[in-house]
């Protein structure tokens, strides 16, 4: 689970590059994972394919003169769970960002661009 959060923050960050004007600027990243949330103070982890992760995430914040900061919430009010699920209940299509996946991820993710309902 703890790379796949931590692909969510890199896809995240790779948003926030598609936007513009967030240079120097700390991102908060609120998470339900506390093995996640360890891993974002430390910028790295146990597992060699996390901290792998990470280190193209270090790259890209010191590039962008970005910093993170973890937060904790609670697994019931963490937005994010039903979206990960592919639940868009509730939220406004016109709120999404198309960026290009990258490529050690290719195989692994797909984009989906859902269309606003008519």
């Amino acid at each position: 689970l703890s790379w796949l959060e931590t692909v969510a923050i890199k896809l995240g960050i790779l948003m926030l590059m598609k936007i513009g004007n967030y240079r120097s600027r700390k991102i908060i990243v609120w998470t339900d994972n506390t093995t996640t949330k360890s891993a974002i103070k430390k910028r790295k982890s146990r597992s060699i394919t996390v901290t792998t992760k990470w280190k193209e995430i270090q790259k890209l914040l010191i590039k962008n003169q970005l910093d993170l900061e973890p937060r904790r919430v609670t697994s019931g009010e963490n937005r994010a769970d039903a979206l990960s699920r592919g639940d868009w209940t509730g939220l406004d299509p016109s709120n999404q960002i198309l960026i290009v996946i990258p490529e050690d991820l290719v195989e692994l993710l797909a984009q989906c661009h859902f269309l606003s309902p008519l």
